[in-house]
């Protein structure tokens, strides 16, 4: 009897001690999830937009320019505007590079750009800083196709300018750097995922940390909600929203060169009487202007007959609002899918969208496989689906930080998000459980 009940004792032991294990193992592996403390905006939408508060405290990059396409320099109206503008910032002395690419339709210098870039410099690293490929200007002198979207051979495009960009930051720095890291925000972040295993093996460097910043996870979803908010834009008088935008433009024209407050925004807020949809159908406009700009383009490169307003050098605005007419479902089912079939393979839009996308089964493996990658999100992001974040956190595990809030980008004004930002960044030898305790 007394043997029996101590085998039962041992065997109760031992489950306590593999459950707990097993716990452990569990937590170890959850979903980092992060409060933001004392942030002042309460919805998505206005996150989102006082992301434009935040501008850089002392960095000013430095610019130099490529030319990637010499036969891109003959374009019609867009007479040798092709070179791309590169950014960067370089320490005094020899440090790791990190490759920055930015979000739909921005530039290298563009504001949320400058604000990661100098938390960058703060940490001790260089950076360097490209055009998002959602772009007009790379549309012009970096896409192969003039119609750039699918993902994949925009990866292979983009490889030619950091080749080249690479090559001439070497030469103006004179010297070698110590490693290097790469970076993407929004759709830079997607980015990051197809091209980083591009340019390992092609240029035969090691990017020792790959970071993700809100990354959108279902392309398709995420057009559909761009293109939600911009049609919120119907149920808006013409009247209201010049005088929307009239009154934005001027007040962050008025801040050049200082940092306007939350307080502004607030005020800003207040005088116009700003509303969710109003927040919404400014974000929308935002993205369709980027758009309209790489479908105008696309057609100055060739004229596939899209656009049926005439071509004036003199008069581009009514083309470039019947360009912006084009939704992002339009670009992706009448202008990009068709472009693409063209190489032989008849491509529907739902395949294009997700061999575009993170849940690509060559990406999502990566993802999931390669313990170098992180990813930073938010709970409330606009382009996330609740099926997109569940499969991110099964995906990502203990690689994924998960802020409470911040809409779209909008956690760049919290300190917990720079704190993070700094430990995905952390080199050590302990292992991906530093993610926790570092």
């Amino acid at each position: 009897m007394h043997k029996d009940l101590l085998s039962r004792l041992i065997l109760i032991l031992v489950f306590m001690i593999t459950g707990s294990s097993i716990s452990l193992a569990q937590e170890q592996r959850a979903t980092k999830e992060v409060a933001l403390l004392h942030y002042p905006f309460q919805t998505s939408y206005s996150s989102t937009l006082g992301s434009i508060l935040r501008r850089p405290k002392h960095l000013k990059l430095n610019t130099f320019s490529i030319r990637v396409r010499s036969d891109r320099s003959h374009v019609p109206f867009f007479e040798n505007r092709d070179e791309q503008q590169i950014g960067y910032a370089l320490q005094p002395q020899a440090a790791r590079l990190v490759l920055m690419i930015p979000g739909l339709g921005a530039t290298s210098t563009s504001g949320t750009t400058q604000v990661l870039a100098e938390a960058l410099f703060d940490q001790g690293f260089s950076v360097m800083t490209f055009p998002n490929r959602f772009n007009w200007h790379f549309a012009l002198g970096v896409s192969q196709s003039g119609m750039p979207g699918y993902t994949p051979d925009d990866a292979q495009d983009f490889l030619k300018l950091v080749q080249l960009s690479l090559q001439e930051l070497r030469a103006i720095s004179g010297q070698n750097f110590l490693g290097y890291e790469i970076l993407g925000y929004s759709l830079g972040g997607l980015d990051v995922a197809f091209l980083a295993p591009v340019i390992e093996q092609n240029l035969k460097i090691r990017l020792d940390h790959q970071i993700l910043i809100n990354p959108p996870v279902d392309l398709l979803a995420g057009a559909m909600a761009l293109d939600h908010l911009y049609d919120l834009g119907g149920q808006i008088s013409e009247t209201r929203k010049d005088v929307i935008m009239g009154t934005l433009i001027q007040t962050f024209k008025d801040s050049v060169g200082t940092n306007p407050s939350i307080q502004d925004f607030f005020r800003l807020q207040k005088s116009l009487g700003l509303t969710e949809r109003d927040f919404g159908w400014l974000i929308g406009n935002f993205f369709r202007e980027d758009l309209a700009a790489v479908v105008y383009m696309s057609q100055q490169i060739e004229d596939r007959g899209f656009l049926k307003t005439p071509q004036n050098r003199y008069e581009r605005s009514l083309r470039m609002i019947e360009a912006k007419r084009v939704s992002f479902l339009d670009y992706i089912e009448k202008f990009l899918t068709p472009r693409l079939s063209e190489k032989g393979t008849p491509l529907n839009a739902r395949y294009l969208v997700t061999q575009s996308s993170l849940m690509a089964p060559e990406i999502g493996l990566r993802l999931k496989t390669d313990t170098r990658i992180r990813v930073l999100h938010t709970k409330d992001d606009f382009l996330m689906t609740p099926s997109g974040e569940s499969w991110l956190r099964s995906t990502m595990e203990n690689r994924l930080i998960l802020f409470d809030r911040g809409g779209h980008m909008g956690e760049i004004l919290a300190p917990e998000f720079y704190r993070e930002l700094a430990r995905a960044l952390r080199r050590s030898s302990l292992g991906d459980n530093c993610f926790y305790r570092c």
